[in-house]
C-alpha cells in the first residue's frame, strides 16, 4: 500500500498482523479526555465475547483512573513511580496484556521505558507485540503527540504495531476535516501504514452524561444482559457493542 491509498475513513485499514502469539496492548497519547479508557473497554469486552479463547492480563497504571481496576479486576500500579510491573507484563503467559497507562502518557514513555530499542528488543526476546494505541481526537495535541511519536520511532529497526483511532465523536467538535488532513500527512502514520505495522480504526460514539456514568460502573455486557440502567442506556450498550465488535474483529 502506498501512502496515497491511506483513507482513513474506511476502518479498519488492515488487519494487524503479529510477529509473536503473545501481544500487549499500550494506548499512548499526548492528552487525557479522548476515550483512552473507554476504547480499552471496547477491546476487553471483545476478547471476553469473541475471543474467549485469549487469556487475557490487564493491569492499570493510571492511579487516578482506576475504570479497569473496578470494571475488570484489572492490577493497579503506579507506572509513574514504579515501571516493574510494566516491564515484567512482557513475561506473563497470557497471549493478551492490556495496560492503561496516564493521561498524556508520552510525557513519561522514555521514563517508563527507558532506551525504546531495549524495551522493544526485550519485548521480542519475550516472544510479545507491543501493541501502541494512539487515539487522534484534537488537531493541536493530537497531531503534535503524532509527531513526537515519529521522532521516539523513527530511528527504531526493532518490531512493533500500533493502531491508530480516529474518536469522530470528539473530532467533529474540534474541526474533523483538519485534523484528518493533518493526520492523513503525518510521517508516523504513513510510514506505519506503509510498512505494515499500522491500522487505522474509527471510533465514533456519542454517550448521554448517563450512559457514561453507567459504563464506569458495569461492564458493557453486564448492562445489556443484567439490565443495568434504563432502556435507552441499555439501547447505547448494544449499539456501542456491536459497533466495537465489528471494528475489533477485523483487526485481531
Amino acid at each position: 500500500m502506498n501512502a496515497t491509498n491511506i483513507k482513513p475513513s474506511a476502518e479498519p485499514t488492515a488487519t494487524l498482523s503479529m510477529p509473536h502469539d503473545k501481544f500487549t496492548l499500550i494506548p499512548i497519547s499526548n492528552e487525557g479526555g479522548v476515550g483512552k479508557s473507554l476504547i480499552l473497554c471496547t477491546l476487553i469486552e471483545f476478547f471476553k465475547q469473541c475471543r474467549p479463547n485469549y487469556d487475557l492480563n490487564i493491569l492499570s497504571g493510571d492511579i487516578n483512573h482506576k475504570d479497569l481496576v473496578k470494571l475488570y479486576n484489572a492490577k493497579s500500579f503506579d507506572v509513574r513511580l514504579d515501571n516493574a510491573p510494566f516491564i515484567n507484563s512482557a513475561d506473563e503467559q497470557a497471549k493478551v496484556t492490556i495496560i492503561d497507562t496516564p493521561a498524556a502518557f508520552i510525557d513519561i514513555f522514555t521514563e517508563v521505558l527507558g532506551d525504546l530499542d531495549t524495551y522493544l528488543m526485550g519485548m521480542d526476546m519475550a516472544q510479545n507485540t507491543p501493541v501502541f494505541i494512539v487515539p487522534v481526537a484534537t488537531l493541536d495535541k493530537s497531531i503534535v503527540g503524532l509527531s513526537r511519536l515519529n521522532q521516539l520511532f523513527k530511528e527504531t529497526t526493532n518490531d512493533f504495531r500500533v493502531i491508530f483511532v480516529l474518536n469522530e465523536s470528539i473530532m467533529k467538535a474540534n474541526g474533523k476535516e483538519a485534523i484528518v488532513t493533518a493526520f492523513d500527512e503525518n510521517n508516523f502514520v504513513k510510514d506505519s501504514i506503509v510498512s505494515g505495522k499500522g491500522t487505522v480504526v474509527t471510533f465514533n460514539n456519542v454517550p448521554t452524561s448517563d450512559f457514561q456514568t453507567l459504563l464506569k460502573q458495569y461492564p458493557l455486557n453486564t448492562i445489556i444482559e443484567d439490565k443495568k440502567g434504563d432502556f435507552k442506556s441499555r439501547i447505547l450498550a448494544s449499539q456501542l457493542k456491536n459497533r466495537t465488535e465489528a471494528i475489533w474483529s477485523k483487526v485481531f
